[in-house]
């Protein structure tokens, strides 16, 4: 996001109900059709405070189902819609783990890799992220603690980090 205020953007960032800071629901998280609404809600405040009629959205993984759904029932608002690494069906190894987890009834099989900190911060800093890193630090090191404290060999574990980033943008950059 700073990333992108820096370049004459209006960044904003919503945190869907059940994620973040906001409150959470009697179910931690929000549905697909829950959380457009939440976008909705978000648009129509940021277009009436701005004085504009549409915004730039970007969807960032589970994020890409929430913003496409808010523009297909609000094409009038939305300028341009980016989707960002969207959720895919996987290739036929990743449905095959798919389908063994299914087998042993839902629980979780075995980790596909040892869990450290070098393999979390991988997650942000490898591959074609590192050609243009645009990560910030403390993000990626509180998502690698996050990553390891979660880790399922751990008898105890939960996670407070958002898992949720989403970002609305509107208006064009000032050329540098």
């Amino acid at each position: 996001m700073d990333l992108l205020a820096a370049h004459g953007y209006d960044v904003w960032a919503i945190d869907i109900h059940g994620y973040g800071h906001s409150d959470k629901t009697d179910k931690d998280w929000s549905g697909v059709q829950s959380a457009a609404a939440d976008i909705a809600a978000a648009v129509e405040y940021i277009t009436k405070l701005r004085g504009v009629d549409k915004v730039d959205l970007l969807g960032w993984s589970a994020g890409t189902q929430r913003a496409g759904l808010y523009a297909m029932q609000h094409p009038e608002r939305v300028g341009k819609l980016i989707l960002y690494a969207p959720q895919w069906k996987g290739t036929a190894g990743y449905r095959e783990q798919l389908r063994k987890r299914i087998d042993n009834g839902g629980k979780p099989l075995g980790q596909y890799r040892i869990n450290t900190e070098t393999a979390a911060r991988s997650d942000f800093v490898e591959g074609q992220l590192a050609l243009d890193p645009q990560f910030e630090e403390d993000v990626v090191a509180l998502y690698a603690r996050e990553a390891l404290q979660t880790d399922p060999s751990r008898p105890m574990h939960s996670s407070t980090a958002p898992i949720f980033p989403f970002w609305i943008r509107f208006g064009s950059p000032s050329p540098p």
